[in-house]
C-alpha cells in the first residue's frame, strides 16, 4: 500500500512538470518560426525605415547582407555575357535602407539604372550594415576572383563606419569559405588584412568546446527551432537594450532635449579604429594605381544640421581632404564631396526619436542617383 502511495505521489510531481516542459518545447517552437524573417541586423536602420532588395530584369542588382554576395556575383556574371560594363558601388546600409518607403519605393541603385538605361553600363550594389573598409576590401576581392571584370568600383565613404572594427564573424567565415587562398599578385595585399584570418586559425579550441559544437550540430539538424535560438536571443537581447536606453533617455530628460535641439555629439572615434580603416580604403587606392582601374570615391550624404555637427570637424573635414587628395594626378581616380547634397526634410529619425544620420526617404534615394550619375559620367569622360 505505501508502494502505491509512493508511486502515485511520485507520478502526481512528474506529470506537471513532463507537461510544464512540453509546454515550454512548443512555447519556444512557436517563437522560433514566428522569428524566421527576423534579422537582428537590420534593427539599427532605424525608425519606419526598411532593407530593400533590388532587381533588374529579375537579375539582382544588390546586396544586403553577406549571404547575398553569391547571388549578386552569379547576376552580375549574366550581365556581362550581355556585353554590358558593370559599375560596382560598395557601401554601408544607406545604399539598401529607405525611410518610410511607399509600395513602390525605389533605392537610388534601382534609380540610378533608369537614368542610364541606354547605357552599355549596368550599376550594381553591395552593401551590408555598418561596413567596415576591409569588410568592402573584401567584397572587390571576391568579384576579382569570381573573373567578373568591373569597369569601375565606386566607393561609399561613410565617415562613422572609420570606428567598425574588426571584420564581422559571418563576413570572415564567408572570407575563408570563398576566398581560401590569399596570394601575393599584382594587386596590393595589405598585412592586416591577411592578419585577420591568421589570427582566426590561430585561436586553439579546447576538446569541450568541439564536443560541444558536435552536439550542437546535431540537434539544429533534428530541429529548426533549436537552430533559431540565436534569433531569439538576439530578439530579447534587442528589446531589453531598446527598452532600457528609451527609460534612460526619459528619466535624464534627453527626450525632451532631443526634440528642442533636434541633433546630438556622436562619441569621437578611437584612432586605432580609424588608421585599421584606413590601411584598408588606401589598398583600394593602391589597386587601382598598380591595375589601371578606375576608381570613384564619394564622402556619403550627411544629414545637414543646425546646432551640433555630429563628428569631430577637423577630423571630418581633414578625412575628406586626404581622400581628395589621394586622387588628384590620376584621371582614373576621382572624389567627390555628396555631403550636403540632400536636404534635412527627407531625413529619417533612430529608433530612440533622434534624427538619423544615416537614412533617408525616396527623395533622397532620387537625390543621390542623379548627382551619382552627373559625377560618374563626369568621370567617365575624363579617365584613362
Amino acid at each position: 500500500m505505501n508502494n502505491i502511495l509512493f508511486n502515485f505521489y511520485r507520478l502526481k510531481t512528474i506529470i506537471p512538470l513532463c507537461i510544464s516542459i512540453l509546454v515550454g518545447l512548443l512555447l519556444f517552437n512557436f517563437h522560433s518560426k514566428k522569428l524566421n524573417d527576423f534579422k537582428p541586423e537590420e534593427f539599427g536602420v532605424g525608425l519606419n525605415t526598411v532593407v530593400k532588395k533590388a532587381f533588374l530584369d529579375s537579375l539582382n542588382i544588390n546586396s544586403t547582407w553577406v549571404y547575398d554576395l553569391e547571388k549578386l556575383v552569379s547576376s552580375a556574371r549574366k550581365m556581362y555575357s550581355k556585353q554590358k560594363k558593370i559599375v560596382l558601388i560598395l557601401g554601408a546600409s544607406q545604399l539598401h535602407a529607405i525611410n518610410n518607403p511607399e509600395t513602390n519605393s525605389k533605392l537610388m541603385i534601382e534609380k540610378l539604372n533608369t537614368l542610364d538605361s541606354d547605357s552599355s553600363k549596368i550599376y550594381i550594389q553591395a552593401s551590408i550594415p555598418n561596413a567596415n573598409y576591409h569588410e568592402l576590401y573584401w567584397i572587390r576581392e571576391f568579384f576579382r576572383k569570381a573573373e567578373i571584370p568591373i569597369y569601375c568600383t565606386c566607393l561609399s565613404i561613410c565617415y562613422d563606419d572609420l570606428r567598425e572594427r574588426p571584420i564581422k564573424a559571418e563576413f570572415l567565415k564567408f572570407i575563408k569559405k570563398k576566398i581560401p587562398k590569399i596570394e601575393p599578385s599584382n594587386y596590393v595585399k595589405n598585412e592586416i588584412l591577411r592578419k585577420n584570418l591568421e589570427e582566426e586559425d590561430s585561436i586553439k579550441k579546447p576538446p569541450s568546446y568541439l564536443i560541444e559544437k558536435f552536439i550542437v550540430s546535431k540537434i539544429e539538424k533534428l530541429s529548426p527551432s533549436y537552430k533559431g535560438r540565436v534569433k531569439i536571443i538576439a530578439k530579447n537581447n534587442i528589446d531589453f537594450t531598446k527598452y532600457l536606453s528609451e527609460s534612460i533617455v526619459f528619466l535624464s530628460g534627453m527626450k525632451l532635449r532631443a526634440r528642442l535641439e533636434g541633433e546630438r555629439k556622436i562619441p569621437k572615434i578611437n584612432s586605432i579604429d580609424s588608421i585599421w580603416n584606413l590601411n584598408a580604403i588606401n589598398a583600394f587606392f593602391d589597386d587601382a594605381v598598380i591595375n589601371n582601374e578606375k576608381l570613384f570615391v564619394y564622402y556619403q550624404p550627411l544629414r545637414p544640421h543646425d546646432l551640433i555637427f555630429p563628428y569631430n570637424s577637423n577630423s571630418f573635414f581633414a578625412m575628406k581632404n586626404y581622400l581628395n587628395s589621394c586622387c588628384s594626378g590620376n584621371k582614373n581616380l576621382d572624389f567627390v564631396d555628396l555631403t550636403n547634397i540632400i536636404p534635412q526634410k527627407y531625413w529619417g529619425k533612430t529608433n530612440l526619436g533622434y534624427p538619423d544620420i544615416f537614412h533617408f526617404q525616396e527623395t533622397g534615394h532620387q537625390i543621390l542617383a542623379d548627382s551619382l550619375f552627373h559625377n560618374l559620367n563626369k568621370f567617365f569622360k575624363s579617365a584613362i
